[in-house]
């Protein structure tokens, strides 16, 4: 039932005209439905009669239908029409002469009307004269038929006579009046075909337009997730960048905080190393053995430079810097270091090359990078040294460190065709310590002071890189605009002045030793191994003390608020402040605030005795 109620409300045939596709499927179902009521009469008249003439009539009648069928179903709608009315027309007046029984006229009328539904009034009409003609021409030359009816007694009616002596007349005024129901009804049935084509217009541009909406949602829709997955994207680079960035300062302050401590112990053991060489004779064996512990702690001070470096706290001075200076100068001195197959070159594309901050820390981060990519190119390569001007904006950041500082950065790139950096370790190779070396060729320290350095000039740097396809290293540093400086200032011999210091330092190994080469280079000496100690005996000496040696990094009371109340009880109090840390954020602001110099633990004991006799003269520059 599902399928036949399918057949009956889906379109079977589909054609470029829509009011001939529906002429086409109405007369289509015509058909269909016809063959449908022959089937069981053919069927029936088989199995009973077996092949009698009304058998093979119908089944012929029943082929004949489904050629109709044919035609119409190839678009041929005119030609099943007329084939049709001709079928029914000829099995008619067949049946009529083989039957003797004028009631199969009838049948003729129901053509005609069919042919007025779906051919033109000419056309009806024709076959309206052909189906008359042909009864009067049947009436003529048969006995049997006549065209009027004859006056016979006891008759009732007009259709008794005619069936009573075979006459037409019924029949050709039944056509006529089919020809004339066909013409009115093919009229109205036009009119509903305008309609239903108006209809299906409208209703075509509506499911067009429904279409575009579905095709414009659909597209919508698919930008919108692209663009969901596009900042999802970023978002989850973004975090990973973030973690990362915390991940390194929590490194960078444990590495600063240990760092600072090992200074402190390197502050005295380099101190009582050359105190001893000063008791010894350089012919000693003592003397020699002295010599390499000073030079031992000396590298053990590098490496903790580099770490201090990483965490931010290294030495530095600040300083309008010209890179492209910089690395003019860091190039000329790998040109006669490095091998002979490496390639170096350079590309200035920057127009502002001005940075602030320290130009030998510049020439370390470069010189380590050049050197990682030296490592990375054992039988020779390219290393290129590039600059470019960038502006970067909270959208367009390539680190998340940048994004809350926009402006004008300088791009300093680092780039080389070595073996590249796999994916899996490019968020390990700045982290202290972590090197794919060999054992003995590298303590993974480098990158880790690069990356460092830069922070602390509040940049940042990033890694593009694959594996056999080279490595390049992108540094950004804000633009500074006020010109460079013409050169470094004039450095003179100091002589030693005597005086009282007053040493302040929670460390004994640190206070112990400069008392001991203080002593010796004739100061008159006090301690306290703390700020409060120390604020209990300044206010009472104060008068007697020509300068403080004082700690940053102190329990309880730190430096800085121990020379802020020291600045209370005498404001032209002279100090120098001395720390594991280099000149951050805090010894900066005590130096801004009155602190005549600032000396990087470890030192040398020259580097100690002339400040302290500088500042104690009065030369505190």
């Amino acid at each position: 039932m599902k399928q036949l109620i399918n057949f009956l409300l889906i379109p079977q045939i589909e054609h470029s005209s829509r009011e001939t596709e529906f002429r086409l499927n109405i007369f289509y179902r015509l058909l269909c439905t016809i063959q449908l009521f022959l089937t069981l009469p053919v069927v029936f008249l088989f199995i009973f009669f077996r092949w009698n003439v009304m058998a093979f009539s119908e089944g012929l009648f029943f082929a004949l239908t489904a050629f109709a069928c044919f035609l119409t179903r190839k678009g041929y709608l005119r030609i099943a029409v007329h084939f049709f009315v001709m079928l029914i027309i000829s099995g008619c007046l067949i049946f009529l002469s083989c039957s003797h029984i004028n009631d199969s006229t009838f049948a003729i009328s129901v053509g005609i009307i069919i042919c007025g539904v779906f051919l033109t009034m000419k056309e009806t009409v024709l076959w309206g004269a052909i189906a008359t003609t042909s009864l009067l021409l049947i009436a003529w030359f048969s006995p049997i038929f006549t065209i009027l009816p004859r006056q016979t007694l006891g008759v009732e009616s007009i259709t008794d006579i005619a069936a009573a002596h075979h006459h037409f007349s019924t029949s050709i005024i039944l056509i006529w009046i089919g020809v004339f129901i066909s013409i009115v009804f093919r009229k109205n049935f036009t009119e509903l075909l305008d309609i239903i084509k108006k209809d299906n217009e409208k209703l075509t541009r509506e499911i067009e337009d429904r279409k575009a909406a579905e095709q414009q949602i659909r597209s919508l829709n698919e930008n919108l997730e692209q663009i969901v997955e596009e900042r999802t994207q970023k978002l989850r680079q973004r975090e990973e960048q973030l973690l990362h960035s915390e991940k390194m300062r929590a490194i960078g302050q444990l590495a600063g905080g240990i760092a600072h401590d090992f200074n402190n112990q390197l502050t005295g053991i380099i101190s009582c190393a050359d105190i001893i060489k000063l008791e010894l004779t350089r012919e000693s064996e003592l003397y020699e053995l002295a010599d390499t512990v000073v030079t031992a702690a000396q590298r053990s001070g590098e490496l903790i430079e580099k770490l201090l470096s990483f965490a931010r706290k290294g030495k530095q001075q600040s300083t309008v810097v010209d890179i492209h200076s910089v690395i003019d100068h860091v190039i000329s001195l790998l040109s006669h270091t490095f091998d002979k197959r490496i390639k170096i070159d350079r590309q200035f594309d920057a127009k502002k090359a001005l940075i602030q901050g320290d130009p030998a820390q510049f020439q370390n981060i470069l010189i380590n990078l050049a050197t990682n990519s030296r490592d990375a190119m054992p039988e020779g390569g390219a290393l290129r040294f590039s600059t470019a001007n960038t502006t970067i904006s909270k959208d367009k950041s390539p680190s998340p460190s940048l994004a809350d500082s926009p402006g004008e950065y300088i791009m300093l790139s680092v780039a080389d065709t070595g073996k590249g950096i796999e994916k899996e370790i490019q968020s390990k190779i700045f982290e202290p310590f972590f090197t794919t070396k060999e054992r003995g060729k590298g303590i993974g320290m480098g990158l880790a002071a690069v990356y460092g350095a830069v922070e602390s000039n509040h940049g940042a740097v990033c890694v593009v890189s694959e594996p056999e396809a080279g490595a390049e290293f992108q540094i950004y540093i804000p633009l500074c605009n006020v010109p460079a400086n013409s050169g470094p200032s004039k450095i003179h011999d100091e002589t030693t002045h005597p005086a009282r210091v007053l040493i302040i330092d929670d460390e004994d190994v640190v206070r112990l030793s400069a008392e001991k080469v203080l002593i010796r280079a004739g100061f008159d000496i006090m301690s306290c191994s703390g700020g409060k100690e120390a604020l209990s005996v300044y206010e009472n000496e104060w008068e007697n003390i020509d300068v403080i040696l004082l700690d940053m990094i102190m329990p309880e009371l730190n430096g800085k608020e121990t020379f802020r109340k020291i600045r209370k009880i005498n404001p032209l109090a002279k100090v120098i402040l001395f720390s594991g840390y280099s000149l951050d954020g805090d010894t900066q602001a005590v130096i801004n605030d009155g602190a005549c110099t600032f000396i990087q633990k470890p030192y040398n004991i020259t580097e100690l005795i002339k400040t302290v006799s500088r500042i104690a003269s009065g030369k505190n520059k």
